[in-house]
This record gives structure tokens, C-alpha cells and sequence, in this order.
């Protein structure tokens, strides 16, 4: 018995050994993901089901939907990853000017000489300094994210520190240069005063006027120029292209922030539907969840651009589909309705797990990180939701993309293949339950030879918190919908 089973590593090994293993989990996210990890894996390989084949072949098709969908067609282009951030109108010159963490694109490094070494410099826009494969010399000031001095080739290159520090509660313009320490008062913006702080710091206002009108536009009380001149947005900076297994990067242009807008008229069409998660973010007093109370981004869909927003919704409904056409294939081919049910079962369990995989590095609160050849870090790779300056906008059909959905699926599959060979041959059986490892109530009072647990360590991390981020996707991709409503299945 392992009463904190987590993701199932310790039942795993139990089964390897041929033991019958008993996995007990208080999350339900967790427990989707060990029914994937145990129970599904036994199954298949009891009744001779090649499950990853099948899995594979049923994420191709949700692909090559996707792909072909008229509402998302045409707004990725070439590119596999988009580098975006949010951008301030300027209470002193009324431009809205980008807020930039981090100005590398690329710095990896390996022994002496630099894999990859890029940049982005401002001149009235975004322009990139590709150095590709290089001997340099690279300083950093301060922080990460503060730029630097790079010495290569005999010339000196001089990379900007970042604009925004949220900490002190200033910017820069990129436009004007002028400092953006302004207060908001009574909806009025101000001069700071040396005295003390009053009122809101006009970028978190900003922020939180950007969400307001997100959301009334989408249903439908303004339109979409006054969405656009909102008093904070969302921009695009640069793409990412991967060609012969290099990153080849180029600035955004025009073309590639308006399908943000696009995305957002195609978005208030849909307003309304329940794939679209407008349930709050939890309340929780924990500092991981303090996204809301910064920026007004306090219901889950607002941590994402519309062009993300609706590609997650569009995955979502694909996944769904495939349960349904699952199901009706082994029903014609004969199958009894309980197995059928069960292959249908697992194989959107598997697709529904890239998808949250996927979500989790597209979204505005992930981070363009640029020291590896994964660049985007995940949202919840510092432990918690926090707001973001880089953010990564994924191509979900992506062929090159090490995080586009396309390939996260191929993943799940290769692992799929290695948990078909681990349990294949064990005689062990087993169970997952979702129960309070506090009082194991489905047990019935049941005895253990073994009890092999690894508890949560206290408040290191929040699990049943940032499990949410998951659960809000995971609830609509396995669920069925009637009426407008979610409904299980």
C-alpha cells in the first residue's frame, strides 16, 4: 500500500516485482495521472491491447484536426515558439511600450565555446543579434536577466539590462526613456511623491485594467479598438524557427500580433462555451497564488493570450471527440462495451495528460528562459504561478518544438511503451483509489503486508494548489458536455 502515491513510481516498482499494489491519492489530478501510470498500462497489456499505438495514432488525428480547423489555421505561420511580453501605454509620451525581463534569446553554453548566443536589441522595435555558434566572452550585470557585455570575434556588444523591476515598482519607456514609476489615485494617474507611496503602481493597475476589459470583451460589452488600446496588453517581440535542428530567430512584426486579435474576436464568438475555464483561481493565502492579487488575472483563462486561450479550448474539444469515436470503433469491431468504454477511457487519459503538459508551457505566466535548448520553462517550474515579463506563445502543431503538443504527445507515447514493457509480465494486480490517506475509507479495513509511502514534504510545495492548473483542463477534456454543461462520463 502506498497511501501518498503521488504519480505512482513506488506501485510501479511493487508491480515490476510482481506484488498486487494498492495506490491511494486525495488529488484528483494526481489520481488521473496514476490510473495512466498503473491501471491502464495493466489493462492493455492483460488484454494484448497495443495502447501506445493506439494513443499515437489517435494524437496524430487530434493534430491534423487542429491543423485544419479554419478558426486556427493561419495563426501560427512557420514559426514554433513566439516570444512575447506584456506592453504599458506611457503616462508620459501615450506609446505603449514593451516590458522586457530578459533581452537573450539564446545562451548556450558548452565548454569553452557558446552553442548559441542571440539577443534582442530596441531601435524602434525589436531587432535580433544572432551570433550563432560562438567563442565569446559573456559578463552578465547582476541578476539573470539584466544583460550584459559580450566580447566575440574582436568586437564588443553591449546587451540591455531589463525595463520593467517590479520589486521597486518601476519601468522604462523604450520610446521616450521615461522612468514609469507613476501612481494611480482615484482612477487618476500621478507623479510619484517622495514622501511615500499612495494609490496603485500604474503598471499593476494597468495590468488589471487589461483583464477587466478581456473579459468585457469577450462578452460582448466593448469592442475590440477599446480592448486594443487598453492601458496594458500583451505584444509579441520575436519568433523562433528551428531549421536543421538550430534556432533561427527573427523579430515580430505586425502580422504576428494581430493574430492575437483574431484569436480574440474568434474567442468572443465562442464566449459562453464551457471549455472555456472562467472558473477564479482559488483563494488560497499561500505567496504561489499571488498572480491575482498583482495583476487582476483572478480566473483561470486569464493566464492565457487568446491565441493560447484557443488552442487549449480547440484541443479540448478534439480530445473529447476522440473519446467518442474511441469508443464506437472497438464497438464495431466487436468489443464488449465495458472494454470499449475502457479503451476510450485511456487513450483520451493519455491525450487529456499532453494536453495539461502542453498547457502548463503555453501560457502567460511561463518564461523565456534561453540558457538551454528547452527554453521554455514551464509555469510552474519556480513552484508557483507568478507573473511573467517573457513568455513563450508554443505552436501547438509544431514539428519542431520540444514543448508543442504534437511532440509532448509523442513523449507520452515513448513513455507508454517502456510502462507496456514494465507490467507486460508481472502477475501482480492493481488498484487506484481516490481517497484521505487520513482515514483510507475505501479500504473497508483491508490489511497490508507493506506499507511504502513517500508523505508530501509540509508546505516545500503546494501540491493541492497548483494542482489546479491541471484540473481545470483535465475536467473538460474527460468530461462530456450536455446542455452547455460539463458533465461526467
Amino acid at each position: 500500500l502506498d497511501p501518498f502515491a503521488g504519480f505512482g513510481s513506488i506501485p510501479l516498482e511493487a508491480l515490476r516485482l510482481g506484488l498486487d499494489a494498492t495506490a491511494v491519492e486525495l488529488l484528483p489530478t494526481a489520481y488521473v495521472f496514476l490510473k495512466a501510470v498503473l491501471e491502464y498500462p495493466k489493462w492493455a497489456a492483460e488484454r494484448k491491447v497495443d495502447l501506445a499505438k493506439e494513443v499515437e495514432k489517435w494524437g496524430r488525428w487530434v493534430v491534423e484536426r487542429l491543423g485544419e480547423d479554419p478558426d486556427v489555421k493561419g495563426l501560427y505561420g512557420g514559426a514554433a515558439v513566439y516570444i512575447g511580453t506584456w506592453e504599458v501605454k506611457c503616462p508620459a509620451c501615450g506609446r505603449h511600450t514593451p516590458l522586457v525581463g530578459n533581452w537573450w534569446l539564446a545562451r548556450v553554453k558548452k565548454g569553452n565555446e557558446y552553442e548559441r548566443l542571440a539577443w534582442m536589441e530596441w531601435d524602434n522595435g525589436v531587432r535580433v543579434v544572432d551570433l550563432g555558434r560562438a567563442r565569446a566572452e559573456v559578463k552578465a550585470r547582476g541578476e539573470e536577466g539584466e544583460g550584459g557585455v559580450v566580447k566575440a570575434g574582436g568586437r564588443e556588444y553591449r546587451v540591455s539590462a531589463k525595463n520593467i523591476d517590479a520589486r521597486r515598482e518601476t519601468a522604462r519607456c523604450l520610446h521616450c526613456g521615461a522612468e514609469i514609476n507613476h501612481r494611480v489615485v482615484d482612477g487618476k494617474v500621478v507623479k510619484p511623491s517622495a514622501k511615500k507611496k499612495v494609490g496603485d503602481w500604474y503598471v499593476k493597475w494597468a495590468l488589471r485594467q487589461w483583464n477587466e476589459r478581456y473579459e468585457r470583451y469577450l462578452r460582448g460589452e466593448i469592442m475590440l479598438e477599446e480592448l486594443r488600446e487598453s492601458p496594458a496588453r500583451p505584444t509579441i517581440l520575436a519568433k523562433v524557427r528551428l531549421e536543421g535542428g538550430d534556432l533561427r530567430f527573427e523579430p515580430a512584426d505586425s502580422q504576428d500580433v494581430e493574430k492575437l486579435w483574431k484569436a480574440a474576436e474568434k474567442l468572443r464568438e465562442m464566449w459562453g462555451d464551457p471549455d472555456i475555464p472562467t472558473e477564479p483561481l482559488p483563494e488560497y493565502e499561500r505567496r504561489q497564488m499571488m498572480v491575482c492579487t498583482s495583476t487582476g488575472a483572478c480566473k483561470w483563462y486569464q493566464l492565457f493570450n487568446p491565441r493560447q486561450l484557443l488552442a487549449l479550448v480547440k484541443l479540448v474539444k478534439l480530445i473529447r471527440e476522440v473519446g467518442r469515436l474511441a469508443e464506437e470503433e472497438k464497438l464495431r469491431e466487436g468489443w464488449g462495451r465495458e472494454d470499449a468504454h475502457k479503451y476510450a477511457e485511456a487513450v483520451t487519459t493519455y491525450l487529456a495528460i499532453a494536453l495539461v503538459n502542453f498547457v502548463r508551457h503555453n501560457a502567460l505566466v511561463n518564461h523565456w528562459e534561453g540558457a538551454s535548448w528547452q527554453p521554455v520553462r514551464h509555469v510552474l517550474a519556480m513552484r508557483g504561478i507568478a507573473m511573467q515579463w517573457n513568455w513563450g506563445d508554443v505552436n501547438p502543431y509544431s514539428e519542431e518544438s520540444l514543448v508543442s503538443y504534437k511532440y509532448l504527445n509523442y513523449k507520452n507515447v515513448e513513455g507508454l511503451f517502456y510502462l507496456l514493457s514494465a507490467v507486460s509480465g508481472s502477475p501482480g494486480r492493481v488498484r487506484v483509489l481516490l481517497d484521505d490517506a487520513a482515514s483510507l475509507s475505501k479500504l473497508g479495513g483491508e490489511t497490508f503486508d507493506v506499507v511504502v509511502t513517500d508523505p508530501p514534504y509540509a508546505d516545500d510545495v503546494p501540491y493541492a494548489e497548483l494542482s489546479d492548473f491541471y484540473y481545470v483542463w483535465l475536467k473538460r477534456a474527460l468530461s462530456g458536455v450536455e446542455g452547455g454543461r460539463l458533465v461526467p462520463r
